[in-house]
């Protein structure tokens, strides 16, 4: 494994390594772009942390996230960790196992 040396190297290490997953970045406007197969599972975390802890969401924000979880439904694996965690914790992420139902209206209050 290569030592970083510098700040500056470790940026641009984490930049290939973004590109290599597929992920786009603008740094000019601040922006990160993830790759079309996880758009829907951010899109889902993101929700959930804005319903069960109160994270702050912009309207443009919640807009993006509701298109993102349209475009990419939960797949076998994020159903099953969501099934796994909820037995634990007592409670899962509705926006996984209640999908059908909220997909149409994660864009809204609820």
């Amino acid at each position: 494994m290569k030592r970083i040396q510098n700040h500056q190297e470790a940026l641009i290490l984490a930049k290939l390594d973004a590109i290599a997953l597929g992920i786009r970045i603008d740094a000019s406007i601040r922006r990160v772009q993830p790759p079309d197969a996880v758009r829907g599972d951010i899109a889902r975390t993101m929700l959930y942390m804005a319903d069960t802890y109160g994270f702050r969401l912009s309207n443009q924000d919640r807009q993006l996230y509701t298109a993102w979880n349209r475009q990419d439904p939960p797949d076998e694996w994020e159903i099953e960790r969501n099934r796994r965690i909820e037995q634990v914790q007592g409670f899962g992420n509705r926006y996984i196992s209640d999908y059908a139902a909220l997909a149409g209206r994660a864009g809204t209050a609820m």
